[in-house]
């Protein structure tokens, strides 16, 4: 996941209620630094270019990878790419401006998922991994079970739930026990400890990194002392 734009901030966060009554379907964002090159988010599918008058002016659609669109709008211009060209990520599809309804220079950036109509956006903050908050972008931490779900989808996506289902399998059965480690690895630690690098009461039949490492390191001086 990339920010759409070079050093840039928030002026109107998702989900807020404008005066109008209407709900903001997705998050502003301008370049604090005049590079106004938008950029493709992540990896996806050209799905048009279009012109909404009194709405998002100028603006493109991009089916992502893992199956949301989303939305640039208010673009001064709009780099042309043929539609279902797959569009890598950082790629620029547009120049930031202030077409359709818009009383200023800026990228509103919105996703949707299936069927893409209008009332199925969702919080493009929560999807970019950003605050929801006006002001400087503030990137959020990912929690580890966040990063391993998203990897998932995209690979489900890409190759299909079967397939990466037997992927998993097929991982999960290299993997041993700690307490079961590989005849190759007991033998490993034995020669290690015929040569010195290790007495081997620590650890009994296996090693940590940083125990291997300083064995490594071990290997390396007497080698290097002859």
């Amino acid at each position: 996941m990339t920010l759409p734009l070079n050093d840039c901030y928030v002026t109107s966060q998702y989900g807020i209620v404008r005066s109008n009554g209407k709900v903001h379907t997705g998050i502003d964002l301008i370049s604090k630094s005049g590079d106004r090159e938008v950029k493709a988010i992540v990896s996806g599918w050209y799905r048009g270019a279009y012109y909404d008058k009194y709405g998002y002016g100028n603006y493109v659609v991009i089916e992502n990878d893992d199956g949301m669109r989303t939305l640039y709008c208010h673009l001064e211009k709009v780099f042309q790419f043929n539609v279902g060209q797959f569009i890598k990520q950082s790629t620029v599809i547009g120049i930031e401006g202030t077409t359709g309804n818009s009383t200023g220079i800026h990228l509103h950036l919105e996703i949707r998922e299936k069927p893409y109509t209008s009332g199925t956006h969702q919080d493009i903050a929560k999807y970019l991994g950003i605050a929801n908050v006006k002001g400087n972008v503030q990137i959020l931490p990912k929690k580890e079970e966040e990063v391993i779900m998203e990897i998932l989808k995209r690979l489900v996506n890409k190759y299909g739930e079967e397939n990466v289902e037997h992927a998993l399998d097929r991982l999960c059965a290299t993997f041993v026990d700690d307490k079961e480690p590989a005849s190759w690895a007991i033998a490993e630690i034995e020669k290690a400890k015929e040569l010195g690098i290790t007495d081997g009461t620590h650890p009994e039949m296996w090693a940590t990194r940083q125990e291997v490492m300083m064995m490594c390191e071990r290997t390396y001086e007497k080698a290097k002392n002859g």
